[in-house]
């Protein structure tokens, strides 16, 4: 019985809350990006792109230095958004801290190749969205 109403309680304080796990950005994030056909996420809470019932462009991987500081990865990543015609990028703002740390890491290359073929669109809650141009 005393099993029963412990759950009972569990049950009603936690009855209609939002996830424990998901933070107010990321779910405003993931409620953006859900109208954009395609999107890449760099620097950004990649749960946003699950929330929104989207795929990442492929080749994938998290924006973690030691992936794209492979010998020619950059240029496979790059070659695949080309060829996914990813529409959206949306880069989060760097949180401070060391060029290689979580948070702030942000590819040259890919950096380069977004400035060169996407326009700013908006600056969005610490967040840049670019357009293809």
């Amino acid at each position: 019985m005393a099993t029963l109403l412990i759950f009972v309680r569990s049950v009603k304080q936690d009855w209609q809350q939002p996830p424990r796990f998901l933070d107010n950005a990321t779910l405003q994030l993931a409620q953006k990006i859900s109208s954009y056909p395609s999107v890449y996420l760099l620097n950004t809470p990649e749960l946003a792109y699950f929330l929104a019932d989207r795929l990442p462009p492929k080749p994938y991987a998290t924006g973690f230095p030691w992936y794209f500081e492979q010998l020619g990865f950059q240029n496979e990543f790059i070659e695949g958004l080309e060829k996914s015609q990813t529409e959206y990028v949306v880069i989060g703002e760097p949180i401070g801290g060391g060029r290689y740390g979580l948070g702030n890491y942000l590819p040259g290359k890919l950096l380069a190749h977004i400035n060169d073929n996407y326009r700013e669109k908006e600056k969005w809650e610490g967040y840049l969205i670019w357009r293809k141009k």
